[in-house]
């Protein structure tokens, strides 16, 4: 089954013109099918935020659940009010945690709260995605 949808943003391959069953399932969908250099291009227009941060907490083994809530604003600037903000405090025995996505649909960027953890380090959730951990 592909996981390609019409609510996929696009989808990325080294081949667009391979024909893959993903690949036809994002043309007939509507998505946009990426070749690495377009993908490449597309990630230049993204501008350079200015991260603010109430709290940061120290590297050191644990868990998630020791750092407690984690509060999550987004803002198109430091003295700009919210446009999006999530707090996730469920975290237990998790290592890692992935907190939000920031994705482009069409011309538009989106923001998502997630708040998915995995009892396993950073290195392992890479690994799983693909990619080579040196």
């Amino acid at each position: 089954m592909s996981s390609v949808s019409r609510h996929t943003s696009a989808l990325v391959t080294n081949d667009a013109a391979s024909g893959s069953a993903k690949a036809r399932r994002a043309i007939a969908e509507g998505v946009p099918v990426l070749d690495e250099h377009a993908f490449l291009k597309l990630l230049g227009e993204v501008g350079p935020g200015t991260p603010h941060e109430d709290r940061t907490p120290e590297a050191a083994p644990g868990t998630a659940g020791d750092i407690g809530a984690v509060r999550l604003v987004l803002a198109p600037g430091v003295d700009a009010p919210a446009t999006a903000q999530a707090t996730l405090d469920a975290a237990t025995s998790e290592r890692t945690l992935l907190l939000a996505e920031i994705y482009r649909r069409g011309p538009r960027w989106r923001f998502r709260a997630v708040g998915q953890g995995y009892d396993h380090g950073l290195e392992a959730l890479v690994r799983g995605y693909g990619v080579d951990v040196e």
